[in-house]
């Protein structure tokens, strides 16, 4: 990845902009179509921070996915300047009903999806209260059937006033707490080593002897340069192929949508601002006596440090979902949670009470598995089970 920057004279009679006053009102525009959110292309990229919300990505999979029905991008602006962006779409999907990793049975809806990463920009209680106005506004409409945020924050205000939304606004699911993580960065490999335990610094140690040992020929290929895009996405497919994760639907897939935004990744890089965001990982089962996941984790991330020189990469976010290895070597965690709100109708009740029950039963379950110290042992067993399919 080249990185070209070009330095512009600087005129002395420009003069900036002055911001706008925060005492002004606010005006809310939903885009429904991509031709208009070209419009707002330059201010997007300037507020976009998670690569889900990366402006040529997020336009390419609605144009291109067929269950996806338009985009819903609801954009606050202050005298007419763009502050804060809900990134959304409208798909046709189902409202899913699950105990552990099975679905039970869903029912034909249409949903109004906010991505991880699409709450962006300025952010305060006035803020939060126009867009719920405005995606409340949608579900008693009928533009969707529920409106379904895929994780939020439980720090920010947003989720907060979602708590507070009254049944003529919509019915607020039960929600499940989870841990997002990550990690901080170092400028050298040998400073991000250093921040580990010493623990995990003599566990590594003891895996690359015992790789070394076993298969000396071994190697640690990193694609970077898109003219190895299809022997990349060869060799991803066939890890994640054998992985529980795959079976379940959320491991990388030689999918158009998939290749999409591998390509766009290698293209622009893994990183926005001051993050490295990690995506799909995976290894085969049948070698995991060598822990050979966290192996290369552990490299990728010191080989990254070593090429961070500069000292701009600050910190990588593992993404959605909890595991043993993120807790391992993360040094950074928040509270996260998604958030389903239902029409405030006769069929977003149905919707809100036959999911509140799934969850109820699924929640009692796992209490009960971890009483009796077998949840981590049910888990293993399933993962095993769905890995061999």
């Amino acid at each position: 990845m080249k990185t070209n920057v070009t330095e512009e004279p600087i005129s002395e009679t420009s003069v900036s902009p002055l911001p706008p006053q925060k005492s002004a009102p606010l005006t809310v525009e939903i885009f429904r179509d991509l031709k208009a959110l070209e419009r707002i292309r330059t201010d997007w990229v300037a507020l976009q921070q998670h690569p889900n919300c990366d402006f040529d990505f997020y336009s390419g999979v609605v144009s291109s996915t067929d269950s996806i029905l338009r985009p819903h991008v609801i954009v606050v602006s202050r005298e007419g300047r763009p502050i804060t962006m809900l990134v959304g779409r409208i798909d046709r999907g189902t409202v899913d009903f699950n105990i552990g990793y099975k679905k039970l049975f869903g029912f034909a809806a249409k949903n109004l999806t906010f991505l991880h990463g699409g709450f962006v920009g300025e952010k305060s209680a006035e803020i939060s209260r126009v867009l719920i106005d405005s995606l409340s506004e949608s579900l008693r409409t009928g533009e969707a059937d529920v409106c379904y945020f895929n994780h939020l924050r439980m720090d920010e205000d947003l989720f907060q006033q979602i708590l507070m939304i009254t049944d003529r606004q919509g019915y607020v699911a039960r929600f499940a707490q989870r841990k997002h993580r990550g990690t901080s960065l170092a400028a050298s490999g040998e400073g991000y080593m250093k921040l580990l335990t010493s623990k995990e610094r003599n566990n590594q140690k003891r895996r690359v002897k015992r790789i070394s040992e076993d298969f000396p020929n071994n190697k640690i290929q990193c694609y970077q340069d898109p003219v190895d895009f299809e022997r990349a996405v060869s060799d991803i497919d066939q890890i994640a192929q054998k992985t529980y994760q795959r079976a379940l639907g959320v491991a990388f897939s030689n999918t158009p949508e998939a290749r999409r935004r591998l390509r766009d990744e290698m293209d622009r890089g893994w990183f926005l601002g001051d993050t490295f965001y990690s995506g799909f990982t995976g290894y085969d089962p049948a070698i995991s006596k060598y822990a050979p996941g966290m192996y290369l984790l552990l490299r990728a991330l010191e080989l990254l440090c070593e090429s961070n020189s500069h000292g701009r990469l600050k910190k990588a976010d593992f993404g959605l979902g909890d595991a043993e290895w993120k807790i391992i070597i993360g040094d950074q965690e928040w509270e996260e949670a998604p958030v389903s709100i239902f029409a405030p109708n006769s069929k977003g009740r149905l919707f809100k009470r036959t999911r509140g029950a799934a969850e109820a039963l699924d929640a009692t379950a796992k209490r009960l598995l971890t009483r009796f110290q077998l949840l981590a042992k049910v888990k293993r067993i399933w993962r095993r089970e769905l890995s061999a399919r």
